[in-house]
């Protein structure tokens, strides 16, 4: 008989399931010891996994790339904290083509669910406190990094590109710049960001002198090496004007190229 396991046991079986997925298709081609080890810990944790019921769940998927890659961080943070499973009603946001994310998508929602609503864009303490019998919701769009400072591993291993597109991001670089610079990518969005509702909420356009200011930080950072500057933008002619250095070795706009040119700033390269 299976006895029914604590909240704290539960996201820790979670993410192992994960875990052992991820290192089963890493070495499942050299066929190793590893893997089979590996294979058998999943079926033990697929077994117990039965026993935990208690789920947090993203409201919708709103927003766009770096939107859900908080709310998602957010989620997986919250959901460690309490010891409850995460999940999304949702998979169809193109963060889950780019990311091997783990098992959160179900498109039924958990019953009698209670909203946890964003009141402000700012850290909300009552995440804290959650009553871990109940499922929750979570709402909004958590751009705090408070959310999931106890996650920081499992943030940055569910974040990894695949394969494919890191591929793409060192095709990319290998064209525009040599194996030992260091590449920076700089994303200017401007677009809805010079739009009056967007400004009267408080988002306000980047200005020059912070660009220049940050791309002379990454020059004096690694001043014993080359640096490179991507820049990628909405508004070329604007980043043209008032964006400057001999550095910058590639200018793009976006475009039906510009999903693969963002990824670039998720390969690391220093």
């Amino acid at each position: 008989m299976i006895q029914r396991r604590t909240n704290s046991d539960c996201f820790e079986i979670f993410w192992a399931k994960y875990a052992a997925n991820q290192l089963g298709k890493t070495f499942a081609h050299q066929g190793s010891e590893i893997f089979n080890n590996t294979t058998d810990v999943q079926q033990h944790i697929t077994r117990d996994n039965r026993t935990c019921n208690a789920y947090l769940t993203l409201k919708d998927p709103q927003g766009g790339a770096g939107n859900v890659m908080f709310k998602i961080a957010a989620l997986i943070g919250v959901a460690k904290r309490h010891g409850i499973l995460p999940r999304t009603t949702f998979n169809d946001h193109r963060i889950f083509k780019w990311f091997e994310l783990p098992p959160i998508y179900n498109k039924l929602r958990a019953t009698n669910s209670i909203l946890v609503k964003e009141e402000r864009h700012a850290y909300q303490t009552v995440i804290e406190t959650l009553d871990t019998s109940r499922n929750w919701t979570l709402g909004g769009f958590r751009q705090s990094w408070r959310y999931f400072a106890n996650a920081t591993y499992e943030v940055r291993q569910m974040f990894t590109l695949k394969s494919e597109y890191t591929d793409k991001a060192e095709e990319f670089l290998g064209n525009i710049s040599s194996p030992d610079a260091v590449n920076v990518c700089v994303h200017v969005r401007r677009g809805d960001m010079l739009q009056e509702v967007t400004i009267k909420r408080g988002n306000l356009p980047t200005d020059p002198a912070y660009l220049n200011r940050s791309m002379d930080y990454f020059r004096n950072r690694f001043n014993n090496r080359t640096v490179n500057f991507v820049i990628i933008s909405d508004d070329m002619k604007w980043c043209e004007k008032n964006i400057f250095g001999s550095d910058i070795v590639k200018r793009t706009n976006v475009s039906a190229e510009f999903e693969d040119r963002m990824l670039i700033c998720f390969k690391k390269t220093t």
